[in-house]
């Protein structure tokens, strides 16, 4: 499982790189560190996103509270707009953690055919800016 997680964060910061406009890198080690700090950071010069990086051949991506929050915090620290980015087998989506729902043991869910109102493709995301991630 740690791997098919690494291989999406690798993934998503050659995707990033393949743009020509971005730059990204792969924070190793992300969860298990002490403090804050995402999976991917990515910046084009006036935008900066950090990353939140799942990976699931499931129908619905759970995160914990406590991680989304500590993206939050590193993000408003860092100056970055925080993003989170699911894999669902091979198709990514992107959504605003702000966005993603809750369920009632307090874990924020993204289901890959439930909401497609929030979530965004590769292309919307590296074309926006930050304040319109969050938009319709």
């Amino acid at each position: 499982m740690k791997q098919k997680g690494s291989a999406a964060e690798r993934e998503l910061v050659a995707m990033f790189w393949g743009t020509g406009n971005w730059s990204s890198l792969r924070i190793a080690g992300s969860g298990r560190m002490n403090f804050p700090s995402p999976d991917v950071l990515a910046g084009n010069g006036s935008q900066i996103f950090a990353i939140e990086v799942k990976s699931t051949k499931h129908k619905s991506q759970y995160i914990d509270a406590d991680q989304i929050q500590q993206l939050r915090d590193f993000a408003e620290k860092f100056g970055a707009t925080p993003l989170v980015a699911v894999k669902f087998s091979t198709k990514w989506h992107f959504c605003s953690p702000d966005d993603m729902k809750k369920t009632t043991s307090g874990k924020h869910v993204l289901h890959k055919e439930k909401h497609k109102d929030i979530v965004k493709q590769f292309e919307e995301v590296i074309s926006r800016r930050p304040d319109q991630i969050a938009e319709e």
